[in-house]
């Protein structure tokens, strides 16, 4: 397990290399951690926002999608002209393993 952790924080640490040059990003997905792994405090060290922590100051809970115990699911933002206006999760078992993440975003 600590492998897959490691592996998903350099595919991070690569990711985040790669947008640099830009000035509004929008990175989202299954990011199969929780928020208190590294990725997670990596993205924020470098200016990446949650949009369900910008809206609800708290990440919800996206799996299962069944009776949701753990956030793995997100949406980040990182911009200085990118603002998040609303945010929910939406989806049910039936139709998929994880809620989906919602959002509307101000972007000028």
């Amino acid at each position: 397990k600590q492998a897959k952790s490691d592996l998903r924080y350099l595919e991070t640490k690569e990711l985040v290399k790669m947008c640099k040059p830009y000035e509004n990003v929008i990175l989202a997905g299954d990011f199969n951690s929780k928020p208190n792994k590294k990725f997670y405090k990596y993205l924020k060290k470098h200016g990446y926002k949650s949009v369900q922590y910008e809206c609800n100051k708290s990440n919800g809970k996206t799996f299962p999608s069944d009776n949701p115990t753990k956030c793995i699911d997100y949406i980040w933002i990182k911009g200085e002209n990118i603002k998040t206006v609303s945010c929910k999760l939406f989806g049910d078992s039936k139709h998929t393993d994880h809620k989906g993440i919602k959002c509307t975003l101000d972007i000028v």
